[in-house]
Parts: C-alpha cells; structure tokens; sequence
C-alpha cells in the first residue's frame, strides 16, 4: 500500500496548512484556522495498528499559538479534538 505524505506548515497569521506531498498543487488541501494569534509549533503524532487491537490508527496533529492555546486535531477529519 502506497503511504500518503502530507506536510503541515504553521503561520504568523494563525493557520496551519496541510499539503498534499504528492500533488504539484500550489494551494494546501486543509487550511485549520482556530488559532486567535500565531502559531508557533506543530507537532504530529501517527499510530498504526500493531495487530493486537489494542491501538487504532491515526494521525493527530497538536499546535501550540502565542494565544496560550495547545490544540489537538485529528488530522483525518480536520476537526480540534476535545
């Protein structure tokens, strides 16, 4: 199975985009744009599943911003995990 690349950028103007790494589009696939102030950090945490069920898989990415706010999303749905 052929692995999906994705590259997540962080901005000055409160966004972070997600681009696709095999696609030669200029634009990102996602722009997350819940951050009130500059996003400063951006972390991404993959679990695949190890075969015994116990763990699922996924891809979250945490943001940290100058609005003191460390923020969670899942990055398949694109939504701020609570």
């Amino acid at each position: 199975a052929r692995h999906a690349e994705a590259y997540l950028s962080a901005s000055y103007d409160g966004t972070v985009a997600i681009w696709d790494g095999r696609s030669s589009d200029y634009k990102p696939i996602q722009v997350l744009k819940d951050a009130k102030d500059s996003v400063t950090d951006v972390h991404v945490v993959q679990c695949e599943d190890d075969g015994s069920g116990s763990s699922m898989n996924e891809a979250k990415i945490r943001t940290a911003s100058v609005d003191g706010v460390v923020r969670t999303y899942d990055l398949r749905r694109g939504l701020v995990d609570s």
